[in-house]
């Protein structure tokens, strides 16, 4: 049987490279004259290439089996039932492809010169009400832009003594910066419960009070009222 192809390893031709240039054309054509024309070497063969081809032959056997069984599955409408190709056993229709998300819509509107959002839109959506949906967007959004999402807030990081510094002799205050630091300091950067977010806004809120500092708690409160 003539074949126009076959199945040849790099195995084989890092293995032919070891023999003399004069053998290794002989062993070449043995093999090819077997893969191509189905020829084996006969009784008068070169020695070499009858152990050489020996070898070989199940590897290129089982190449054009395989494919045989291709050919053959193709004419019979696909894989075999049961298959990794065919678990299903249904015949493949000819030029169909068989469908890689077998849970997913078909595309209607694929190879179709067709507006599909005006399309849709005729329709009513995909429910086919008959009515547009224009004008069912959500409040705060745009049908033509998608909605922002807020930053994620930057992790706090305590200032140092000279940017508090900086920042109250640039917003004019007479916050003291040192006092502030020290004060902050021994809470962890907390206010109340909660872990500062903003240490310039704290500086703010000192700036408006007469005596530097927060106010105290009602809990500091009653503890003092009783020294």
């Amino acid at each position: 049987m003539s074949r126009d192809t076959m199945v040849y390893y790099r195995s084989f031709r890092e293995s032919l490279r070891e023999l003399p240039p004069d053998l290794y054309k002989v062993v070449s054509e043995t093999i090819f004259d077997y893969a191509f024309e189905g020829i084996a070497p006969g009784p008068d063969s070169n020695a070499v290439a009858k152990a050489l081809f020996i070898a070989i032959k199940p590897v290129i056997d089982n190449a054009h089996n395989r494919y045989d069984a291709c050919v053959e599955n193709g004419r019979k409408g696909g894989a075999p039932k049961g298959s990794r190709n065919n678990p299903s056993g249904k015949a493949i229709q000819p030029n169909q492809r068989p469908n890689q998300y077998p849970n997913q819509e078909p595309n209607l509107y694929k190879d179709k010169d067709v507006d599909k959002d005006k399309d849709i839109e005729s329709k009513g959506g995909a429910g086919g009400s008959g009515k547009s949906n224009v004008g069912n967007t959500p409040k705060g959004t745009s049908a033509d832009k998608p909605r922002k999402v807020a930053a994620k807030r930057a992790a706090f990081v305590a200032p140092s003594l000279q940017e508090v510094k900086d920042y109250i002799s640039e917003k004019g205050y007479t916050v003291d910066a040192q006092r502030f630091i020290d004060f902050y300091e021994a809470k962890g950067w907390m206010i109340g419960k909660n872990k500062m977010k903003d240490w310039r806004a704290a500086v703010r809120t000192w700036a408006r009070r007469p005596d530097e500092t927060p106010n105290q708690t009602n809990h500091e409160t009653r503890k003092t009222n009783f020294l």
